[in-house]
C-alpha cells in the first residue's frame, strides 16, 4: 500500500472526492465537485445553470463504501427543507451513486482532458 493510498484510506470522503456528473458530456460543467473541506453543485433542471456552494464540509463514512458530506446548510437535492447533508456510494475509482432519492443517481467520474 502506498503513501497516498494510506491518505486517502484515512480521509473519510476521498474515494468520492473530485468532479462528477451524470454523463461524460455534461463533464464541461461538473454537476457535483466534491473536496475534502467544500462542495459545489451546478444543477440546471429548468435550463438555466445555478451554482450552489458550500465551503464548510465535513464527511463521514457510513459504512464501508457510503460516506456522507455534511454541508451545514440546505441543498437542491433534499426532499426536505431541514436536509442538509448529500450521501454517495462508492462503486469503483470512476463511479458513484448518489443514493438522496428513491432511486440511486449513478455519476461517472470527469476526468481532465
Amino acid at each position: 500500500m502506498t503513501l497516498a493510498t494510506c491518505a486517502q484510506a484515512a480521509t473519510p470522503g476521498a474515494a468520492a472526492f473530485g468532479d462528477w456528473s451524470r454523463t461524460t458530456e455534461q463533464c464541461k460543467h461538473p454537476e457535483f465537485q466534491l473536496h475534502a473541506s467544500d462542495v459545489t453543485l451546478q444543477t440546471g433542471a429548468d435550463g438555466t445553470p445555478v451554482t450552489f456552494k458550500f465551503p464548510k464540509v465535513a464527511w463521514s463514512e457510513d459504512t464501508p463504501g457510503q460516506v456522507t458530506a455534511e454541508l451545514n446548510q440546505p441543498h437542491p437535492y433534499g426532499k426536505a427543507p431541514g436536509k442538509t447533508a448529500l450521501t454517495f456510494k462508492v462503486i469503483d475509482a470512476d463511479d458513484i451513486e448518489l443514493v438522496q432519492r428513491t432511486h440511486p443517481v449513478p455519476l461517472h467520474r470527469c476526468r481532465p482532458r
